[in-house]
């Protein structure tokens, strides 16, 4: 009886711990979401930016800046965190692009990427609406 009894709660440890670790590595649609609140956004915070390099893709070639008045750097980030992300599109742009690239305090780097008039999430395109102008 012991035995039947140790084996159940070892499976049920290991179903819960299974349910945990899917739970945690699963990731769910940016739709309808702040892009502050999702994902990787997250860690992007004014007292977390080390540094911001903004790259910008156009017909003209490449182009590239780094940021470091910390005033700029927070209304950046301030325009960035009111995007809301809307539902997924098929469109695409190649001659458009801007890439906020943020260095974080643990050198970490996190880069929000608009095309066009999309946002890029790990190479699918959403439509968004924002509070300010980027």
């Amino acid at each position: 009886m012991k035995k039947i009894i140790s084996t159940i709660v070892i499976f049920n440890i290991f179903i819960f711990g299974s349910v945990i670790f899917a739970a945690q590595s699963v990731d769910f649609s940016p739709e309808n979401q702040y892009l502050a609140d999702y994902s990787v956004y997250k860690k992007i915070k004014p007292d977390n930016i080390k540094a911001l390099k903004i790259l910008r893709y156009t017909e003209a070639g490449i182009s590239e800046r780094d940021v470091s008045d910390k005033s700029e750097i927070n209304a950046i980030y301030n325009s960035l965190k009111t995007i809301k992300i809307l539902g997924e599109t098929g469109l695409s742009c190649t001659d458009n692009t801007t890439i906020f690239s943020f260095k974080l305090n643990d050198d970490s780097k996190v880069s929000v990427e608009i095309e066009c008039e999309w946002l890029v999430i790990k190479g699918k395109h959403y439509k968004f609406e924002s509070l300010s102008n980027l």
